[in-house]
This record gives structure tokens, sequence and C-alpha cells, in this order.
């Protein structure tokens, strides 16, 4: 399935989308749900995941 979605693919599909409301795992949808967004993720997404990066990262070296 992958393979007709590379959005699966990227890193940032590991968190929920909160533009979308696309649960982990799943690609984000456009038009209310109806079409996959097949190439890339929501910017609301990819910051929901860098943000959980860099508090991990901080987790970790707070910890160190």
């Amino acid at each position: 399935m992958s393979d007709q979605i590379p959005a699966l693919e990227l890193p940032q599909i590991s968190v929920p989308c909160t533009y979308c409301g696309a649960d982990p795992g799943a690609p984000c949808t456009l038009h209310g749900g109806r079409r996959v967004r097949p190439y890339d993720t929501h910017q609301d997404r990819t910051a929901a995941y860098n943000a959980t990066r860099t508090t991990a990262r901080t987790t970790t070296e707070e910890a160190q």
C-alpha cells in the first residue's frame, strides 16, 4: 500500500494530524476526508512530529 501512498513512509505519519484528524499511521486527507493526501502531510502534523522530537531530545539531554 505504501507504493500507492508514499506519505506513509514519512516519519511524521507516527503522530496524529490535528488538521484533518488522521490517526497515527493513517495518511492525511483532503476535502473533508474524501481524498487521501498521497505525497505529504499537513504542516500541523509535521509541526507536531517535530515538537515530539524536540521534547524527547530535551528530556533525554536533561536525564544525562
